[in-house]
């Protein structure tokens, strides 16, 4: 995903704005950065809990936001692709593919659905082509 890089709220931390949205998230590219056009990868590392996601009635609009709640967290709106039985969910937020391991019960027949994932520490690993 190409983002734009600008400072963040805390040290190791960036904001950036691509096509789906605008969010924050550590930076994890070895040298410290404050700004510039990158590809990067997201990831978010910690597992979700089934409670912090949300099954949305359309019409709804995928996308990523900094959370209301935390300034250095995420929320996302995506269609669920696939989860499988280790509790993996494939997200699609436009045309990128979030992968997030989920704790907890699994809402029954998610996938197809949009759905709200609140409270995500996103981490950018930049790459080249």
């Amino acid at each position: 995903m190409r983002v734009d890089i600008r400072p963040g709220p805390a040290a190791g931390f960036v904001k950036f704005s691509c096509q789906i949205g605008d969010g924050v998230g550590r930076w994890s590219g070895g040298e410290e950065c404050s700004e510039g056009r990158f590809d990067v990868e997201f990831d978010v590392g910690l597992p979700v809990r089934w409670p912090a996601i949300e099954v949305l009635e359309p019409p709804v609009i995928d996308h990523l936001e900094v959370s209301s709640v935390d300034p250095l967290l995420v929320d996302v709106v995506g269609q669920v692709m696939d989860c499988d039985e280790a509790g993996v969910l494939s997200l699609a937020i436009g045309l990128t593919n979030l992968l997030l391991d989920t704790e907890g019960d699994p809402i029954l027949e998610v996938v197809g659905q949009r759905v709200r994932v609140t409270g995500l520490a996103f981490e950018l690993f930049p790459y080249e082509f």
